[in-house]
């Protein structure tokens, strides 16, 4: 490969009048560019805004703590090791109790 710069193609002249159009033309392309990513980082700012609250709460972690899932190992191992009992007891009372914490734990106390 050379390391020459290319040289610049040569344009043939073109009347007043179409010269004209054509910076319009290029003008206008690239103003409709702009305006596309502006409108694309608008949007994609808005959708940050709608999901993003203002203040965090604990509604989500309190409802989490009520329940008992299942099929998330640490979570067995965390009620089995609390009730004192195997992975597998604990499982098998999820799935006979459904995923509410105090059911499940009732049950086991009951065993």
């Amino acid at each position: 490969m050379s390391d020459k710069p290319h040289p610049p193609t040569r344009r043939p002249d073109l009347p007043p009048r179409l010269k004209e159009l054509a910076r319009r033309l290029v003008e206008t392309l690239r103003q409709a560019r702009l305006e596309t990513r502006h409108a694309t980082l608008r949007s994609s700012f808005v959708v940050v805004e709608e999901t993003m609250s203002k203040e965090q709460t604990s509604r989500g972690r309190a409802q989490d703590r009520l329940l008992v899932a299942g099929k998330q190992d640490h979570e067995v191992r965390y009620e089995a090791k609390k009730m004192d009992l195997s992975k597998e007891e604990v499982r098998n009372a999820v799935k006979s109790e459904g995923y509410s914490r105090a059911k499940v734990e009732r049950k086991l106390s009951e065993d």
